[in-house]
């Protein structure tokens, strides 16, 4: 499980909260990479387009973390419905967390990079990410082809 400490009967404290239940960056992609069936994962790491099936579903707006602040404003200016939400609802971004999430991508074998990119490919091809830049692992000619349009 994920959550060593809890299996083990230890009592967790306030501080192992806020450093995720003392799991390890590399238990947390172990446990994510243990699936053999990507329907089977909790919503918070399921792949978006097994969770959202974009492909089935006719959205209106697919909308990126990285731009939640502009893209939350002008959904709720469409909506019509901006005077109800908090004005500071939605936050930038930070640099930092994309900056430490990719020092710790960098840390994992290239194995579990690889299978993290076969798991979050589409996702990167349906949502215009670069998964090379964050897994350094080159996509398939295919899925290159898929983003670039070439």
């Amino acid at each position: 499980a994920v959550v060593s400490t809890q299996s083990t009967g230890e009592k967790i404290t306030p501080e192992d909260l806020e450093r995720g239940f003392p799991v390890s960056f590399n238990e947390y992609i172990d446990y994510i990479t243990s699936f053999s069936n990507p329907e089977e994962m909790n919503e918070h790491w399921i792949p978006a387009s097994v969770l959202c099936r974009p492909c089935h579903v006719e959205y209106d707006m697919l909308g990126h973390f990285e731009e939640q602040k502009r893209e939350g404003e002008y959904l709720l200016e469409y909506l019509k419905i901006q005077d109800f939400v908090p004005k500071k609802f939605f936050r930038e971004a930070s640099t930092k967390s994309q900056d430490e999430a990719l020092r710790l991508l960098k840390t994992l074998p290239f194995s579990q990079r690889k299978i993290l990119s076969q798991l979050y490919r589409d996702d990167a091809v349906l949502f215009g990410y670069n998964m090379t830049q964050f897994l350094d692992v080159p996509l398939p000619s295919w899925d290159r082809s898929l983003r670039t349009g070439r």
